[in-house]
């Protein structure tokens, strides 16, 4: 196995290390996600889209990024994890120019697409290498938290740059923008970063990836479609039964491979297991409860795009400020589980709080406090859930981790607001078209959701797993 803790060339500047490369991918990639969001209403207007169409500019990233976050981890791990690395980039960098001289709806859903296989092969490379080059326990949790930091400082800076760039140059600019630090990246990703794949690697599970992968794709898709269509419509329904069958298959051929794409056996660890299924719930909360209140702040409380913008930023920067400096301390002191169990209280309590607005609520009292309080749980959860899942991890499962985080922080944003906001609107039909009463009853079904994971998470032994040979 090669040395994943090898330094950086001595010519280059020592705060270009390899921490500060993966953490400005992942700051871009965050970025593209809340960055475009602030540009869709521009983009209709200027290339003619349906608002069923326009969805797919969202949609289109989404499904090849979250279902193919696996299959780029496993891929890193055979091929080389710098080299993905690099390759993601370039993918991601070309679709970015290519969304931005888009000149009709086609051929920007087309370059979305492809920008989000960009994503996928560039995500799990970020954690792969990163948990490789920090090995020992403090250094790894201060690096976890500053890689939280930067999806924390990405996020808001999309809400702030969404406004200003679209505003000051067209949407054009929100695609543009990652042009130029990618071609920073190239370079010094190149050089700064250490190459590291199995010396012996066996060939990819092209069977059991091909049927994650596909699971992954009809489950996003059906939860959207379910979200946009209902769950009984026709495609809905379709779209569901083919991820249980893909699911199924995939277990079936994973048993019989030899080397598969994600061991069974690598998920019997109670702390992995838990921590995957930590994220996958916690970013099912986190990501309805942006849905929610974004549509609260909006549609009850009238606040412009640009005011709803900024009084999203309490939210990241309490990510930020307990990830970057807080975070690693209590799990020095604590340990994981502890740290996992505040997180999760703290968020049950910023939805309990949110649980309780009405048409007349005012931001100041109902909902900063939730945003500041859900903001801080997220810094707190998303560094002590990849440690988790990361624990024991030998260096030819790197790879597997790096993909494991972001699918399930992928698939349980999908299910949180497919299946939550189906609740709300329920909600808000049966009490005369009340959206609040609807958003509120979304939280509190949140509240339970998080109330049962602490449980969970109480009862579970958080002890590292042993390492298998290599």
């Amino acid at each position: 196995m090669t040395n994943l803790a090898a330094q950086a060339p001595a010519g280059l500047n020592r705060l270009m290390t390899p921490l500060v490369i993966l953490c400005i991918a992942q700051f871009m990639i965050q970025l593209d996600f809340t960055i475009v969001n602030v540009a869709l209403e521009p983009i209709q207007s200027d290339l003619g889209f349906s608002a069923g169409g326009l969805q797919w500019v969202v949609t289109g990233y989404g499904l090849t990024f979250g279902s193919l976050l696996i299959f780029g981890g496993r891929l890193g791990d055979h091929i080389g994890r710098r080299r993905l690395f690099l390759i993601g980039l370039g993918i991601f960098g070309v679709a970015s120019a290519v969304c931005a001289l888009a000149g009709s709806p086609a051929p920007l859903v087309a370059a979305r697409i492809v920008q989000g296989v960009g994503a996928a092969l560039v995500a799990p490379m970020v954690l792969a290498i990163l948990t490789g080059v920090y090995t020992d326990g403090a250094a790894q949790a201060r690096a976890l938290g500053i890689w939280t930091a930067s999806m924390a400082g990405g996020a808001m800076s999309g809400i702030v740059l969404g406004g200003l760039l679209t505003d000051a140059f067209g949407w054009r600019a929100a695609f543009l923008v990652n042009v130029p630090i990618i071609l920073l990246l190239l370079p010094l990703a190149r050089r700064v970063l250490p190459e590291s794949r199995p010396e012996h690697a066996r060939g990819l599970d092209i069977p059991g990836t091909a049927c994650i992968t596909l699971a992954l794709a009809a489950l996003i898709f059906g939860m959207s479609s379910g979200e946009e269509r209902g769950f009984g419509s026709a495609i809905t329904i379709a779209a569901l039964a083919a991820a249980v069958l893909f699911a199924a298959a995939f277990f079936a051929v994973e048993r019989r491979a030899s080397d598969p794409a994600v061991p069974l056996a690598f998920l019997a660890a109670p702390v992995r297991r838990t921590s995957a299924l930590v994220l996958l719930l916690v970013s099912g909360v986190t990501v309805a409860y942006v849905y929610f209140v974004a549509l609260f702040l909006r549609g009850v409380l009238e606040m412009s795009g640009s005011t709803t913008s900024i009084a999203f930023i309490p939210g990241p920067v309490g990510t930020f400020i307990f990830s970057l400096f807080i975070t690693r301390h209590l799990i020095a002191r604590f340990g994981l589980k502890t740290v996992l169990l505040a997180g999760i209280v703290m968020l049950g309590v910023g939805q309990l709080w949110l649980s309780a607005i009405a048409s007349d609520s005012s931001y100041w009292t109902a909902v900063l406090p939730a945003l500041i309080l859900t903001g801080c749980s997220s810094g707190l959860v998303v560094p002590a859930v990849a440690a988790g899942v990361a624990a024991g991890a030998t260096p030819r499962e790197r790879g597997l981790v790096g993909g494991l985080v972001p699918t399930s922080q992928q698939v349980g944003g999908a299910i949180g607001v497919a299946v939550l906001a189906t609740i709300a609107a329920s909600v808000s039909a049966s009490h005369g078209g009340d959206l609040a009463t609807g958003y509120g009853r979304g939280f509190l079904v949140s509240v339970f959701v998080l109330a049962a994971l602490a449980l969970l998470v109480a009862v579970t032994s958080f002890r590292p797993p042993e390492s298998a040979p290599h």
